[in-house]
């Protein structure tokens, strides 16, 4: 199985807009055991709170996971 995602949100301050794009896999390595992978990519916007003085600018996360399952 492949799964495919495309996200786009925009939240009020300081959160800002954020583009996600998401893969992931599932690979059935025996009867029993399965092996999931993904990894998403994230490109977020510029925020800033006044009240606090504090801001960024626009910055990309990327985030990898790995999944080992065994069915008993």
């Amino acid at each position: 199985d492949i799964y495919f995602n495309i996200r786009s949100d925009t939240f009020p301050s300081p959160t800002c807009e954020n583009r996600s794009v998401s893969l992931g896999a599932k690979i059935a390595l025996s009867e029993d055991m399965n092996l999931s992978l993904g990894t998403t990519w994230s490109r977020r916007g510029t925020a800033s709170v006044t009240s606090l003085g504090a801001s960024t600018s626009k910055s990309v996360v990327t985030s990898l996971g790995a999944k080992l399952s065994y069915n008993f």
